[in-house]
């Protein structure tokens, strides 16, 4: 999910030359190599069963280790190896249309590719945020954007597997979607809602109605594709309708420790799924 600040992309590429950030989980100080992984997305390990597109859920600094990610603990305590093209701030909207990772991945992975791992959609809703503010009735714009959301998901698992398929034959790809956790209520109101005259208690409501109304629109999704499965991690942190702010670093991603129960959860759903499938 979008990072709560907002950097131009000459800072952003300093930031990230600056802190020499290595692909995946290991170090490197190829500053070539640097920019490729983490601001054109291009970092990938190759022949895996996993594949992974993703937010700032799975790359929360824009490749800078400030903290482990989703991603991260995946990895390294669970022991996940995944193709992989994860960038702060990105919508799935963006990914389909522009910066098709989900594309790279696939043609990156290999034939044993077999799981593909979304943890996009987060920006998509929350995405000038303030829309919910001027309008007359907040949940019409969250119809909107659930709507877009699953037709570009849609789009993307018929463009993903057509892929894959032609690419390398067998089945579709597992697609697993997953939903977020429930917001922090102590920086609810950094969330740059500024629009409209909500209360403290009207913004908890808002961002809980927009988290379940989006894990419900994943699960109908997933009931109506047989492959398409869906993880919920509401309430792993707390709530609803808020998560504990101990575990969270700031309105909607968790701390460290945060992403490590987080991981837990998630790794826990995914191997009743690759057990099952």
């Amino acid at each position: 999910m979008r990072s709560l600040w907002r950097l131009p992309g000459a800072v952003l590429l300093a930031v990230a030359l600056a802190a020499m950030p290595a692909c995946d989980s290991q170090k490197s100080d190829d500053i070539p190599n640097a920019i490729d992984c983490y601001i054109l997305s291009l970092c990938f390990q190759e022949n895996t069963r996993f594949g992974m597109v993703g937010d700032s859920w799975t790359d929360f600094g824009l490749g800078i280790q400030i903290q482990r990610d989703l991603r991260d603990w995946l990895e390294v305590s669970h022991g996940y190896n995944m193709t992989e093209v994860v960038l702060a701030g990105q919508t799935l909207e963006a990914d389909l249309n522009r910066a098709r990772g989900f594309q790279r991945v696939i043609e990156r992975a290999g034939p044993e590719l077999a799981y593909m791992l979304i943890s996009l959609g987060g920006n998509d809703l929350l995405d000038n945020i303030n829309e919910y503010g001027s309008a007359a009735d907040p949940n019409t714009v969250l119809d909107a954007r659930l709507n877009a959301y699953e037709a570009n998901l849609r789009n993307m698992i018929a463009q993903g597997d057509f892929l894959k398929i032609q690419m390398y034959g067998g089945e579709p790809l597992t697609w697993i979607l997953h939903g977020y956790d429930y917001a922090n209520p102590e920086k609810v109101s950094g969330c740059n809602l500024t629009t409209g005259s909500f209360s403290a208690a009207q913004k908890d409501t808002l961002f809980q109605t927009n988290l379940d109304q989006y894990n419900i629109r994943q699960q109908a999704i997933a009931a109506s594709m047989n492959n398409v499965l869906h993880i919920d991690l509401r309430g792993t942190l707390g709530g609803p309708p808020t998560s504990n702010p101990g575990l969270k670093i700031d309105c909607i991603h968790p701390n460290d420790p945060g992403f490590e129960i987080i991981a837990s959860r998630y790794a826990a759903g995914l191997q009743l799924i690759t057990q099952e499938r």
